[in-house]
């Protein structure tokens, strides 16, 4: 063969001689490949003796040279089973062996044989398998030896075998700085060990920071010339030291010389370091989304540095900011398809090269198994923790459904099934749904991917309507429908339950069934939506894990059905969703939409638990683990249709989300006592008591006797206030129905200890002294009407002992129980007994609070909004508006210094605000309880009582804060990173353990 470039005339003279015949296509393509190729000839001789060694019969044929890899092949091939055979360390030594071999490329430059001489490879201990390595590369033609040099025998093999490029593309900058120092090394054994040629400064530093950990590669010479310049650099340093003794004594002089000017400085270098402070918590802000660890680790550090109320705020932002992490598939590849785990703890990596399975934690390899090569393309997407992938060989319009199988990377060629509307695999990664059209019908399949067993096949009546163009549907949804391109507009979809019982088929303009897995049977369903071709198509059904909750994402919110029955549950207020996710057990869901992602409670569909503002993004394959308080999700391109661009996973914290004390009953009203060590939840028909400070329940008042509910009435709304020194409780009723009474409950005697008249509908109390003021109004009166008054009960004599006109509302009462200020705008002096006008009115209010001291007070409005005053209310001071939230305020808490004021909102957002700078005190804490209705303030802790969790605790003190970062973050900043940072500040450590 090796005289096929001389002319057809000589073609297979060799294999003549040997008795065998050439194929004429074999020929042709070897002459084909080797044209041009740099060392072609060798690399065609090592071809062909694999070829020989796989031919049957008399004839070399092209198959045989196919087998054997071709041209490339051939040499990889061998390596790789020579790689294969040996032991774990014969690998490591065949990995130095071969490096030594290789010079890696300068600037671009291809990388290189490097002919070596033979001692340089072999070691002096009598177990060193070095030396039997070299014989069996020279056996295998990869390696050429002689008496005293080896050399690697196919420049090609740089490139042919993966595993050796890999190993120089890992170790590139290690083996350019070895291979400048064996050149040294030499260089200085060659001048009799010259002192002078000695590796020094950065030299020496570039060597032994990437030697220092793979001594054993180096040969006696190396190691012996990299510890003499190691010795000769501290012998250096020792005789720098002495001058600087020396020199210390001048500098003590100096030093005292200079401290007056130091003190002058003082100031300036503080106000440095504040400004600095200041501006590396826009750094850590702008690092927050991508880099999360490194943005709590600079928060953290910028407070170290100077502790000022924007760098407290950053640090407390940090500590409760939800971002976790980022990880980014190193494979950027576009056809590459990425998916999560069912855990969500990590995220599979399917390339063409390879399939890597990453845990999400370490960041880390755990698995890489062969790669999908050409078949990448048309491989579906994969789910969950799915084994296998489907594959559509696409030559016609029925094109073979095979498999391949993930963990081992072995290629099923056998069919499983024909589709020509596509594939998809279930979110559980179990099963794989095959859509076929044959004539009128459109034939559903589904798939047991580990038994290759059909489980069900449904047909559905078939419009031919045309291919879907996909002009009309979101992108978002493609990401999720890789094998199913190019289908027919009407053609259905179909989604499986996680724990593979329920399947749920979208069939365009038809109702939506349902069937069992296990039986193959049709589940009645007579109150099945129908659903339009836009909605399959997008995929907008979703079951829960077990099969028993359907939902159906519709522009303006998502429906819910409980399964069978089909009862329908209250929908989720959630526009424009686009994916859910759940949690294993089913009892909390996710749901992506172009604006933000959310967390929900089934059963609670008001609001969400928690909200995170997606900035943009695409958020796909939403997972929830409750066991570690975190939500996972593939972020991408937000209006891309394209799988390949969901290349980073982020990782949300919500631990305070899932560990809340939750409650199915939803409150009405809640209120602190002044002191803050006393908390009143109010339902409709009762008021619960609790420990303000550790949230345990106290002996309670009991419950109201309310009249029986109506349609449209929901019967009673109980309210509750403390007098001031936290020792009685008044409680009532607002009914529409009848008067009402309102009663005191002794919290030392435990007992009822004083029931007033009947009155009014009441719609405040607050207490004067020992009276109580119970605002309100006649049923068909308004607030503004002759009948709206504040009336004064004097539970000593029984009586109503005062009225004041024109006054309604909730009520607040300033600490020197002088003035009286409303919800609706009123003012009242309370000691005469009289409305108050003033020239400006702090308006219609949802809360109100005056500070401890009486100097300030607060009134909460719309959209976020809270209005300053002085305690008079003559002053208008300015208004708090929130920049991240619109929603209505509903509760106010000034710290008992009045410096700070937190401010609750009906979406269970708490904004803290510098009551002195106006500004907010970081971002707002998310509160999962949904609207906050009560809160206290007190020894850097904050108390919050929300409509589902009536008692939640936030110790706001930096030392919960950083405790918190040093926990998440694993630690505080490196020395390498405060050096980046800070450049002009010594290192200093941020976290106590880094102390230690």
């Amino acid at each position: 063969m090796l005289g096929c470039h001389a002319g057809a005339g000589r073609r297979g003279r060799p294999a003549a001689a040997a008795g065998l015949i050439v194929q004429r296509e074999l020929t042709a393509t070897v002459i084909e490949e080797v044209a041009g190729e740099p060392g072609g000839l060798p690399l065609m001789s090592h071809a062909l003796l694999e070829t020989w060694r796989r031919h049957h019969g008399k004839a070399l044929t092209l198959t045989d040279y196919e087998a054997a890899g071709g041209i490339h092949g051939a040499v990889a091939h061998t390596a790789e089973t020579l790689y294969t055979d040996l032991a774990a360390v014969e690998r490591l030594r065949l990995r130095e062996l071969l490096l030594r071999l290789v010079t890696p490329g300068e600037a671009g430059a291809q990388d290189t044989r490097r002919p070596v001489r033979r001692a340089e490879l072999v070691t002096a201990d009598p177990h060193d398998p070095g030396p039997v390595l070299l014989e069996r590369l020279a056996a295998a033609r990869l390696i050429t030896l002689d008496d005293d040099t080896a050399d690697l025998a196919h420049e090609a093999l740089l490139t042919a075998w993966p595993r050796l490029r890999d190993w120089v593309e890992e170790d590139r900058e290690r083996l350019r700085v070895h291979r400048r120092l064996t050149e040294a090394a030499t260089a200085w054994n060659d001048h009799a060990r010259d002192p002078g040629t000695l590796y020094r400064g950065l030299q020496l530093a570039i060597a032994r920071q990437h030697l220092t950990q793979h001594l054993d590669t180096l040969t006696p010479t190396e190691r012996t010339f990299l510890q003499a310049g190691t010795a000769a650099h501290h012998s250096a340093r020792r005789r720098r030291r002495l001058r600087t003794l020396i020199l210390s004594v001048v500098a003590t002089l100096a030093l005292v010389a200079a401290s007056l000017a130091w003190q002058q400085n003082t100031v300036s270098s503080k106000r440095q370091r504040e400004a600095y402070a200041r501006q590396l918590i826009g750094t850590a802000e702008s690092l927050r989304q991508s880099d999360p660890r490194l943005a709590m680790q600079l928060s953290l550090a910028a407070w170290r540095l100077a502790d000022l109320p924007e760098t407290r705020g950053a640090l407390l932002t940090a500590s409760r900011q939800p971002q976790q992490d980022t990880f980014t598939d190193p494979d950027l590849a576009p056809a590459t398809l990425r998916w999560l785990t069912t855990d969500g703890r990590s995220l599979i990596s399917a390339g063409a090269s390879g399939i890597t399975r990453w845990d999400l934690d370490s960041h880390r390899a755990i698995s890489i198994a062969p790669g999908l090569g050409k078949r990448l393309p048309d491989t579906a997407l994969g789910m969950g923790d799915a084994r296998r992938l489907p594959i559509l060989n696409r030559p016609a319009f029925d094109s073979d459904v095979t498999l391949w199988d993930m963990v081992t990377g072995h290629y099923e060629p056998s069919p499983l099934d024909t589709a020509s509307q596509g594939v998809e695999v279930s979110r559980s990664g179990e099963h794989v749904i095959v859509y076929q059209a044959d004539g009128s019908r459109y034939r559903v399949r589904v798939w047991g991917l580990a038994t290759r067993q059909k489980i069900l096949q449904v047909s559905t009546p078939r419009k031919k309507s045309g291919l879907h163009q996909g002009e009309s549907v979101r992108g978002v949804a493609v990401t999720r429908t890789q094998g199913r391109e190019g289908i027919e507009f009407d053609a259905p979809d179909a989604t499986i339950s996680a724990n593979g019982k329920v399947m749920a088929l979208c069939v365009p303009d038809a109702p939506l069934q349902l069937w069992s897995l296990r039986n193959g049977h049709k589940i009645t369903a007579s109150w099945a939506p129908t659903l339009s071709a836009k909605q399959c198509r997008e995929e907008r059904l979703f079951l829960d894990p077990d099969g028993q909750r359907l939902l159906l994402a519709e522009d303006g919110q998502v429906r819910q059905w409980h399964l069978p029955d089909g009862k329908e549950a209250p929908a989720l207020a959630a526009p424009d969703v686009y994916e859910v996710g759940f949690s294993q057990d089913g009892s909390y869901l996710a749901t992506a939409s172009l604006d933000e992602l959310l967390v929900w409670r089934p059963s609670q569909t008001e609001e969400p638990l928690f909200r995170y503002p997606l900035g943009g993004e695409l958020a796909a394959d939403l997972k929830i683990d409750l066991a570690a308080g975190r939500v996972r999700y593939l972020a991408g391109m937000l209006h891309s249709a394209i799988s390949s661009t969901l290349t980073t996973v982020r990782t949300l914290r919500l631990s305070a989300v899932f560990d809340s004390d939750w409650t199915n009953e939803f409150a009405n009203s809640a209120t602190f006592s002044p002191d803050g060590h006393r908390l009143a939840i109010a339902y409709y028909d009762r008021v619960e008591l609790r420990d303000g400070t550790t949230g345990q329940r106290l002996p309670s008042p009991p419950p109201l006797p309310c009249p029986a509910a109506t349609p449209g009435t929901f019967g009673c709304l109980a309210i509750a206030a403390f007098r001031r020194d936290g020792r009685v409780l008044a409680y009532s009723e607002a009914s529409p129905l009848s008067p009402s009474r309102a009663w005191l409950w002794d919290l030392d005697r435990r007992r009822v200890s004083g029931t007033s008249p009947p009155l009014e509908v009441e719609k405040g109390l607050a207490f004067i002294g020992n009276s109580l003021l119970i605002g309100g109004r006649i049923t068909n009166g308004d607030d503004t009407s002759p009948s709206s008054k504040t009336t004064v009960w004097d539970p000593a004599d029984n009586r109503f002992s005062a009225t004041v006109p024109l006054i309604s509302g909730r009520l607040a009462i300033d600490p020197t129980e002088r003035l009286l200020v409303t919800s609706q705008g009123h003012i009242a002096d309370v000691t005469k007994g009289v409305p108050i006008r003033r020239e400006s009115s702090i308006g219609l209010a949802g809360a109100l609070a005056f500070s401890p001291d009486g100097r300030l007070l607060a009134a909460g409005t719309g959209s976020g909004q809270t209005t300053l005053w002085d305690g008079n209310v003559r002053r208008y001071l300015g208004t708090l508006t929130s920049t991240t939230s619109a929603a209505d305020v509903s509760a106010l808490a000034f710290s008992p210094d009045a410096r700070v004021l937190a401010v609750g909102m009906a979406n269970g957002a708490v904004q803290l605000w510098d009551t002195e700078t106006r500004q907010p005190m970081g971002a707002p804490i998310i509160t999962p309880g949904s609207r906050i209705f009560a809160m206290s303030l007190r020894d850097d802790v904050l108390y919050v009582a929300a409509g589902y969790i009536p008692y939640q605790r936030y110790d706001l003190t930096p030392a919960a804060a950083t405790t918190t970062i040093c926990q998440r973050a694993g630690g505080g900043l490196t020395p390498e990173y405060w050096a980046a940072y800070f450049p002009a500040y010594p290192y200093q450590s941020t976290c106590d353990r880094d102390s230690r």
